[in-house]
């Protein structure tokens, strides 16, 4: 059961027991709250769609088609657990299969990681 009692988003949990009334409901129930640092949310997008508009450039055919299957994922979140220097063999591994030259995508993907956080440390405590 959720709740919208205040702006923060809330999901409630009810007791596996037999609730005979109203009352009793009310307080068995638990509440738990999710907050993420929206500042660093907001820029990981950025990041992400900035990634997502590169790689359709990078992938596009002189005949202005783009084959989707061919089109890499790049998770930002396993990029964030290596060092530099692997971070960039890890994505020229991954572009590998791009004709277009790609050191350009991949010095300014690189710059833009520096100082990101993985998602599951973007959780407020």
């Amino acid at each position: 059961m959720a709740t919208s009692d205040s702006t923060a988003p809330r999901v409630t949990f009810l007791n596996v027991e037999k609730q005979d009334d109203e009352d009793k409901t009310s307080k068995n129930l638990g509440k738990l709250t999710v907050k993420y640092n929206r500042k660093e949310l907001q820029r990981r997008i950025k990041l992400e769609e900035w990634i997502d508009t590169q790689i359709q450039e990078l992938y596009q055919t002189k005949e202005g088609l783009r084959d989707e299957a061919a089109e890499p994922e790049i998770d930002i979140d396993d990029l964030l657990d290596l060092s530099i220097e692997e971070q960039k063999c890890n994505l020229q591994d991954i572009l590998q299969e791009c004709i277009r030259p790609t050191q350009e995508f991949t010095t300014e993907l690189l710059e833009r990681l520096k100082g990101l956080r993985k998602i599951s440390a973007l959780q407020r405590k």
